[in-house]
């Protein structure tokens, strides 16, 4: 499903109009027809009236709406939870000890967050196994534990 064949029907919906959806989406008239053509003929189904005067929803477009619009919720949920925040180049993973948040962690973090105001940091608390696993396995990019993690050879 193409987000933004389902962004332009909710834009058409809400505007009740494919040229003020066009002024509203920063695109051509055309492109919107073009989006909700492709989006009816994948699902098999018109799902506005279009005229001079506007667009009204179909049987069909009334029963998608809802839908679309979960869609594009889950779609800007998604979004935030991988994208970076906004002014940033990177993310930096770490995880923490809760023993050794108070003080040292905080601390250490707040020291890299002054030397580096570029990354976005992610802050994992967990026991030392499930550290050892995150840094294994690249969840987490460092740690601050209460005993050396011991790296194990691996022969090739």
């Amino acid at each position: 499903m193409n987000i933004v064949a389902v962004e332009t029907f909710l834009a058409v919906v809400q505007t009740g109009n494919l040229n003020r959806a066009a002024e509203q989406l920063n695109v051509t008239q055309s492109t919107v027809t073009a989006r909700l053509d492709a989006l009816e003929a994948m699902l098999g189904q018109d799902l506005l009236i279009r005229s001079r005067r506007g667009a009204q929803l179909t049987r069909a477009g009334f029963g998608f709406q809802r839908h679309a619009e979960l869609m594009l919720q889950a779609w800007e949920q998604a979004r935030k939870s991988v994208g970076l925040p906004k002014g940033f180049s990177g993310l930096f993973g770490f995880a923490c000890h809760g023993d050794l948040w108070e003080g040292a962690g905080s601390a250490w973090l707040e020291r890299v967050g002054a030397t580096a105001p570029e990354l976005a940091f992610e802050v994992w608390q967990g026991d030392p196994g499930e550290i050892q696993r995150w840094l294994a396995s690249g969840l987490v990019d460092a740690a601050l534990l209460p005993e050396p993690v011991v790296a194990r050879a691996v022969r090739i």
